[in-house]
């Protein structure tokens, strides 16, 4: 994660992650998933589950 002036504040280790708001930002990482902080300490966290699509669920 980067400040607006492109400074590294968290090493690029989650496969994804949002923006800060409130001092928060919704991250995944691996199996998990949650809120971390800007140290990048997840501090709500939870296992990851993928959707699965069941067949013919996106026609209707």
């Amino acid at each position: 994660m980067l400040t607006k002036k492109g400074a590294v504040v968290i090493e690029p280790t989650f496969d994804q992650a949002d923006a800060f708001k409130d001092g928060l930002a919704y991250a995944i990482k691996g199996e998990w998933e949650g809120l971390i902080n800007a140290k990048g300490a997840f501090v709500v966290k939870k296992a990851y589950v993928v959707p699965v699509e069941t067949e013919g669920a996106a026609a209707k």
